[in-house]
């Protein structure tokens, strides 16, 4: 599992795979009409970060020793997704300032709890591409 997880064309397959997602969600109104499916895209979106986070600190350990400190990897890496995950809610609400007073588009942020819960699956995302990273070979 580590051997798919560690190479760059996972990343790549799964930044292409969330783009496309996003692409149908926008234009075939899957985000409104496919029961979770933003959801299911804020969990790919956390897994991303989380691969590229591991890929960037393996290629410059300088920067974070991923093997040092499982419970310092752990913060690190769901903070990296946190933030991604923030960063994405204010595009989002950018967007619908933009949008929705042109009436261009569906409200993209309805709720608080639409926030929240997208939060909540960039961090589950991030926490699932962690344990499977860091599940001990045997």
């Amino acid at each position: 599992m580590r051997s798919i997880l560690n190479s760059p064309y996972f990343l790549i397959t799964l930044i292409w795979l969330i783009a496309v997602l996003n692409f149908c969600g926008l234009y075939l109104g899957w985000y409104w009409s496919v029961r979770n499916f933003d959801s299911f895209h804020h969990f790919l979106g956390g897994v991303w970060i989380a691969g590229l986070s591991f890929y960037f600190f393996r290629k410059k350990p300088q920067f974070f020793d991923t093997g040092r400190s499982r419970t310092a990897t752990l913060v690190f890496i769901l903070g990296l997704a946190a933030l991604a995950g923030i960063f994405w809610e204010f595009f989002e609400f950018g967007v619908d300032q933009i949008l929705i007073n042109r009436e261009l588009a569906p409200v993209a942020q309805a709720t608080l709890r639409d926030t929240l819960a997208d939060l909540f699956f960039d961090l589950l995302g991030g926490l699932v591409f962690v344990i499977l990273y860091r599940k001990p070979v045997r």
